[in-house]
């Protein structure tokens, strides 16, 4: 975060609280496809009841710390949008209230007001955040996907990449669509005689 040199240390360093417990989740998710494996392959197979009771407690308790982590996570990105967001207001107020009084004369009221409540590179920051680590975790689970099966990861991949296919020539479509009518939409108004 060295890049933005409007955000404090202290919101450094929470940025490497939120990544490491964004890793220590994608850890724990990364083990309940082979705690499953070891339930069935071990203790139903071999009719082990307490191997099965052991198994089930540790998933209850992977899932129970993976929705702590997801707490932990999303209170942490609240409280640096916050900081960052506050931030990025006193900045831009700080930076205002330096300028001479004639630069007001030549802008309207409107366009200060409307810069004060851009939020756009506060939810850029944090929304960048989310969508990487969502990449890992599919990343993290094609591999495990891959360990089990190979044809299986292929079959994902493909519809993976083919659903984003759509979806890109869908939207495509769709302002192809919108700028037709746009261009062709004429309003006639009819003359009062």
């Amino acid at each position: 975060m060295e890049w933005f040199p409007a955000i404090p240390i202290a919101i450094q360093a929470t940025h490497h609280t939120v990544y490491d417990r964004y890793l220590g989740g994608i850890g724990l998710s990364g083990h309940v496809p082979f705690l499953t494996q070891s339930l069935i392959d071990v203790g139903v197979q071999n009719q082990n009841l307490s191997f099965v009771t052991l198994i089930l407690i540790a998933q209850l308790v992977l899932f129970v710390s993976q929705t702590f982590v997801q707490f932990i996570q999303s209170w942490i990105i609240l409280q640096i949008g916050k900081r960052v967001n506050v931030s990025l207001i006193s900045d831009f107020l700080i930076r205002l209230m330096r300028l001479p009084l004639g630069y007001f004369d030549s802008k309207n009221v409107g366009d200060l007001i409307q810069r004060i409540q851009d939020n756009n590179r506060e939810s850029f920051l944090t929304g960048s955040v989310l969508s990487i680590f969502f990449f890992l975790s599919v990343v993290v689970f094609s591999g495990i996907l891959a360990i089990y099966d190979i044809l299986i990861l292929g079959v994902f991949l493909f519809t993976a990449l083919y659903i984003a296919w759509v979806m890109i020539f869908v939207k495509r479509r769709a302002d192809r669509i919108i700028w037709l009518f746009s261009k062709h939409l004429t309003i006639k108004v009819p003359s009062s005689r």
